[in-house]
């Protein structure tokens, strides 16, 4: 037993490690996140306003605290503007895009219909039994969603009610640990290297730059992606004059993102629903669309993720499916970080 664990010494002490991290993840998500998540909210904005703060530090001589403020009433001036406009439109669009659902179901029960009466001949050699089944089917899908749709106007606007106070409370807890982490950087990073042990610190070191070149590079790769595919959503659907062109194009760049599925998911279905509504102009509009999109995606996505990562589209899905499975919707985004934590970790020599 002492020769085998000898002999496969560092592969043991890697599975180990892994079982440790997942479950470490599992519990952090679950029960801790929702605690300290303002203050990693903070600690990412401070990250991304350190640059600027040591420029403002280093070359106009402005101490770290009066940099720090800066920085932060600069972000929230920005974000603020640009951000405020963009959300008022894009609930706005949202909100009749959902009232409107009831109308889509409608017209897609009655496009179902005249598909069959076209289709009549064809449907006549379906045994009685199955079109039964399916006409079933399609009655209770449309009913379920008339009744979510019901349900859930009335339990958004409490949801809504009850997350403002928490949101806001969330954002000022934010910017203020943001202000610390930027003003008592060195400090705060003295003081935790000195509450850690010596090979912790050097394993550390060693893999927080593989670890953060991942993730760097998956969160960039996929938010330069999801950029550019709503721009071309929102300029296409401009040109078509569909009023959801905004709310279309976010939620077409977050399908786009998941391997296999992309934004034919949404595009093709809607194209065909066009077509079928005699709506040639806006089906041929859809396509051309799609075909922008993909091919926009297979020039940028070998540039921008290639081996820089290193994970199969397989294993990203899976990633995806399976954090959705145990983390909820964050899981979407939580289970592919993971994997190229784990990925960064399994490979380096440091444990």
């Amino acid at each position: 037993m002492r020769e085998f664990y000898n002999k496969y010494q560092v592969g043991i002490k890697k599975l180990i490690f892994f079982m440790v991290f997942i479950l470490f993840s599992y519990l952090f998500i679950n029960k801790i996140f929702t605690y300290v998540a303002p203050f990693i909210l903070g600690y990412i904005l401070a990250l991304i306003l350190e640059p600027l703060t040591k420029l403002l530090n280093e070359r106009f001589k402005t101490p770290r605290g009066a940099a720090a403020l800066v920085c932060i009433a600069l972000f929230i001036l920005i974000v603020g503007i640009l951000g405020g406009k963009l959300m008022v439109r894009l609930f706005s669009e949202i909100r009749s895009l959902y009232e409107a659902l009831p109308y889509f179901l409608e017209e897609i029960s009655t496009a179902v219909n005249s598909i069959k009466i076209k289709f009549n001949n064809v449907f006549e050699l379906i045994p009685d039994e199955l079109q039964t089944f399916a006409d079933n089917v399609t009655k209770m899908i449309v009913s379920a969603f008339s009744g979510l749709l019901g349900s859930g106007v009335k339990t958004g606007s409490l949801n809504i009610v009850s997350f403002v106070p928490n949101f806001l409370l969330s954002m000022i807890l934010m910017f203020i640990s943001a202000f610390f982490f930027i003003k008592d950087k060195h400090i705060i990073s003295k003081f935790f290297h000195a509450q850690l042990p010596d090979y912790i610190l050097k394993g550390y070191r060693t893999i927080r730059k593989s670890i953060f070149h991942a993730l760097e590079g998956y969160i960039k790769a996929q938010l330069i992606i999801m950029t550019i595919v709503s721009i071309i959503c929102l300029t296409g659907l401009s040109i078509l004059r569909s009023p959801y062109s905004l709310a279309a194009g976010v939620i077409i760049a977050l399908i786009d993102a998941v391997p296999v599925f992309g934004s034919g998911a949404v595009l093709w279905p809607w194209a065909v629903f066009s077509m079928i509504d005699g709506n040639y102009y806006q089906a041929i509009g859809l396509l051309i669309i799609y075909g922008v999109i993909f091919i926009t995606r297979q020039i940028l996505e070998p540039r921008l993720v290639g081996n820089q990562i290193g994970i199969h589209p397989l294993i990203t899905l899976m990633s995806m499916y399976i954090g959705m499975r145990v983390f909820g919707v964050l899981g979407f985004l939580i289970g592919p970080v993971i994997v190229i934590i784990t990925k960064a970790l399994l490979e380096t020599d440091s444990i």
